[in-house]
C-alpha cells in the first residue's frame, strides 16, 4: 500500500509541476543527446543467450542514419564469429509501412530478402536484436502527429534513485509494439529502460540501457540488453568505438551496393 501510494504521489507531483512528457523527452534529448545525430558507427559485441542454444558471441561494424522523414537505415558487417565473417545486413525502415530487410553471405555471393519477422537463425542470433534497439531511437524522435505521449508516475531503478516513466502510444496501426513505456532517470534523464507491449497488454521486450559514456554531445550506452519475454531469451549489446556524425553517404545504405557484396 505505502509504495503503491508513493508512486501516486509522485505522478501526481510529476503533473503538478507542469512538465509534459514531451516537455520531459526534449529535455532529455537536449541532455544526453540519445538520437540528436545525422549517423552513427560503431563495433558492436552481441552476446546471445538462451535456453536452446549455446552462448554465441558476433562482432559486428554498424552504421546507422535517420531519415528526414523519420525512417531509418541500418548496415551491419558481420565480423565474426567465422561462419559470419563477411556477411552484409540491410534493413531500411520508412516512417510508415513495413521494412525491407537483406542479407548478403560470401558463401551465396548474393542478397536474399528476409521474411517479414525471421531472421537467418543458421548464423545470426535468435532474432536481430539491433531492430528493438533501433526502434527505440526511432520512437524518441516522434512527435503527437505519430503517438502520443503522457507521465504515468515515478519509480525506483535498479541502480538506484527513481525514474519518471513516460508511456508513448503509437498513433499508426503498422507499429510493431501497441505501447512503449520509457524510464528516465531523475536528474541525468538518461533513457534506462524501456517496456514494449503487444495488443494485449503484455510485454514482449524489455531493453535495459547501461553505462553511458559521453562522445561530444552525445551520452552512449555502453551495453543494451534486450530481453525477448515472456522467457529466458535475451541479448547484450555492446558498443565500442562509438562515431557520430561521421558523414556517411547515401549509397552506403544503396541495395546495389549490398547485392555486390560491397
Amino acid at each position: 500500500m505505502r509504495a503503491g501510494s508513493a508512486f501516486l504521489i509522485l505522478a501526481f507531483a510529476a503533473a503538478a509541476a507542469g512538465t509534459t512528457a514531451r516537455e520531459l523527452i526534449a529535455e532529455s534529448e537536449a541532455k544526453n543527446g540519445l538520437t540528436t545525430w545525422k549517423d552513427r558507427q560503431a563495433k558492436l559485441r552481441v552476446e546471445s543467450f538462451g535456453p536452446d542454444h549455446a552462448v554465441r558471441e558476433l562482432t559486428i561494424d554498424l552504421l546507422e542514419a535517420p531519415d528526414a522523414d523519420g525512417g531509418h537505415q541500418t548496415r551491419m558487417v558481420y565480423r565474426s564469429p567465422a561462419d559470419t565473417s563477411g556477411m552484409i545486413f540491410l534493413r531500411t525502415s520508412p516512417a510508415e509501412g513495413e521494412p525491407e530487410e537483406w542479407l548478403w553471405t560470401p558463401q551465396a555471393r548474393r542478397a536474399r530478402r528476409l521474411a517479414k519477422g525471421t531472421s537467418d537463425e543458421s548464423a545470426l542470433a535468435p532474432d536481430l536484436s539491433y531492430r528493438d534497439f533501433e526502434l527505440v531511437t526511432r520512437l524518441l524522435r516522434w512527435d503527437d502527429t505519430r503517438a502520443s505521449a503522457s507521465i504515468v508516475g515515478e519509480e525506483p531503478i535498479d541502480a538506484g534513485g527513481t525514474a519518471t516513466v513516460v508511456e508513448v502510444v503509437p498513433r499508426s496501426a503498422a507499429s510493431p509494439y501497441a505501447r512503449y513505456r520509457l524510464w528516465l532517470e531523475t536528474g541525468s534523464l538518461r533513457l534506462t529502460r524501456v517496456d514494449m507491449y503487444d495488443g494485449d497488454g503484455a510485454v514482449r521486450r524489455r531493453v535495459l540501457l547501461r553505462g553511458y559514456r559521453a562522445t561530444g554531445a552525445h551520452a552512449t550506452p555502453t551495453e543494451v540488453e534486450i530481453a525477448r519475454l515472456p522467457g529466458n531469451d535475451k541479448s547484450v549489446i555492446h558498443f565500442e568505438d562509438v562515431r557520430y556524425d561521421v558523414g556517411a553517404p547515401a549509397q552506403a545504405f544503396s541495395l546495389n551496393r549490398v547485392m555486390r557484396g560491397e
